[in-house]
């Protein structure tokens, strides 16, 4: 609470001495014109309320004169109300709120730990049926989303490993992404698991060809997906980046653009992680279903469900990476 008071008030002088705040708080600043009050909310006996939804702190400002000398008087005591009203609530989402501390600033994002979301899509981004399962082979599609992105900011996914129950301690294990943002299963022969891209910053999205655990063929089983995610600034880095191996030109390549922070992916890549969410997000169960056929009239039985030109998409990209496999691999 800060309060100013003309030293002149109503027309006669006023030494600070002959003022007091609320419980007897004594001014602790003065100007050449002004006697000042500086306390906190809680201090100088301030009574909080709530008056038409506002959080309102009141008190009394007191005015005792001198004991006069002589035989006239030319002030009274007198007291004045002192209030302080705010806004119980604030648009946070829309203000925001930076504290300033002394030759330091502090920000923090207002948003909620653990509340990253990872599910999984059909090839049009939408929701899945909960009937839904899906065929050996077929491409598997995951959107993880952030609550909250600045401005500048983008969405990794450090790493993900699918197993067969949903604790993520769980064994056996198979490892989709790591190294901070390499997508190590699209270095499979064959395979065409991949980061795909977004228009929004707040979401990463990637494809996974489905697989089981289990060697019977006629068998079918549960896989869940576990993924640390992390928000950092747009500019990939080798510690924030999302990384496929392009094996017809045999290298790795970011998703946005600059493919040299991925050079670290076949050994141990660095740097800084971003604000991670400080846990592992656990996906909802994906049923995969083991048939017996032969890898290509799967495949094209896994593009049923898709539409023409997202057939004609895959067919095209899956073409590419199967002539970039080396036979003898």
């Amino acid at each position: 609470m800060h309060i100013r008071v003309r030293k002149n008030l109503f027309g006669f002088r006023c030494g600070a001495e002959e003022l007091t705040l609320g419980s007897g708080c004594k001014s602790n600043a003065a100007s050449r014109h002004y006697i000042v009050f500086n306390y906190g909310l809680h201090e100088c006996g301030n009574t909080p309320s709530i008056v038409k939804g506002q959080l309102v702190y009141s008190n009394v400002l007191r005015y005792v004169p001198s004991v006069a000398e002589g035989q006239v008087r030319r002030s009274f005591p007198f007291t004045v109300p002192i209030q302080c009203h705010y806004n119980r609530y604030q648009r946070a989402y829309k203000v925001g709120y930076h504290p300033v501390w002394p030759r330091r600033s502090y920000f923090r994002h207002l948003q909620n730990n653990h509340s990253f979301v990872l599910t999984t899509t059909d090839a049009r981004w939408d929701r899945l049926s909960s009937r839904i399962t899906y065929l050996l082979g077929q491409p598997v599609y995951f959107q993880a989303v952030a609550p909250f992105i600045a401005e500048g900011q983008r969405l990794f996914i450090h790493s993900c490993y699918a197993t067969n129950s949903p604790d993520q301690q769980a064994e056996p294990r198979f490892t989709v992404i790591d190294n901070l943002g390499c997508m190590v299963d699209s270095k499979l022969s064959g395979c065409r698991s991949r980061f795909l891209p977004s228009k929004r910053k707040d979401v990463l999205r990637f494809s996974v060809d489905a697989f089981t655990f289990d060697r019977k063929a006629d068998k079918k089983t549960e896989l869940y997906m576990h993924c640390t995610m992390a928000v950092a600034n747009d500019a990939a880095t080798p510690g924030t980046k999302s990384c496929t191996y392009n094996r017809r030109k045999r290298r790795w390549e970011e998703l946005y653009g600059d493919h040299d922070v991925c050079r670290c992916c076949d050994a141990v890549c660095s740097g800084g992680r971003g604000t991670d969410d400080n846990r592992t997000i656990t996906s909802k169960m994906v049923p995969i279903e083991a048939v017996k056929t032969s890898a290509t009239p799967l495949y094209r039985e896994h593009l049923s469900w898709l539409t023409g030109e997202e057939q004609d998409r895959w067919e095209e990209e899956a073409s590419d990476q199967w002539e970039a496999v080396d036979p003898e691999s």
